[in-house]
């Protein structure tokens, strides 16, 4: 569908000037590239397939925390550690061994204005305070390819329960820098992409 109507009267005349146009658009472009800015039309063109490749490939965030979890089930259990998600909680609940109840959250690298992460963490804050018995954490999939689960290619950080009540607000709200992919402001960096040092 054309982007603008112009009258049977006005392609005539505009014709008339040399070349043939198929549709209203084509008078746009035609005049873009008579003002030698041709490049224009070719960064929207590009602009648009990237848009269309990733409308269609793209994952789920359910999809990215998945793949994630099914990632540390397999690792707990090749040490013989208890493991089990929360039933009809979407998967991103879980409890290692009876002794850490965790979240998984996420944030979306390409999605972001500038290299800040803002994140609540209401949940882990409140399980802090309900169930003394285990420790509360959060771990936040920082995503960078929105087409595939959870691969390399993303990163992810760990808070434990010192951070969660320490480098939090008393709601669980941080606003958090990051200095490149799975680079991130201390204390958060400690857990980095860090499968197992922190249960």
């Amino acid at each position: 569908m054309p982007t603008i109507q112009i009258g049977k009267k006005t392609a005539e005349a505009i014709n008339e000037l040399g070349g043939k146009f198929n549709k209203p658009d084509d008078v746009i472009q035609r005049l873009i590239e008579e003002a030698d800015h041709g490049e224009l039309l070719k960064e929207t063109e590009a602009s648009s397939k990237n848009m269309n490749t990733g409308s269609k490939k793209r994952g789920s965030r359910q999809d990215w925390i998945d793949s994630w979890v099914d990632q540390l089930e397999q690792k707990v259990a090749a040490q013989e550690i208890e493991f089990k998600r929360f039933p009809g909680r979407g998967g991103e609940d879980f409890i290692i061994n009876g002794e850490y109840i965790g979240k998984v959250r996420t944030t979306e690298a390409w999605d972001r204005e500038d290299e800040r992460i803002w994140l609540r963490f209401e949940d882990e804050i409140r399980w802090a305070e309900d169930h003394s018995e285990m420790d509360a954490i959060a771990v936040v999939l920082d995503m960078y390819d929105p087409t595939s689960p959870f691969t390399d290619q993303d990163h992810f950080f760990v808070l434990d329960q010192g951070m969660l009540r320490n480098d939090t607000s008393s709601a669980g709200n941080r606003e958090l820098d990051v200095y490149g992919p799975g680079r991130y402001e201390s204390p958060f960096d400690r857990y980095a992409d860090d499968w197992e040092e922190w249960y």
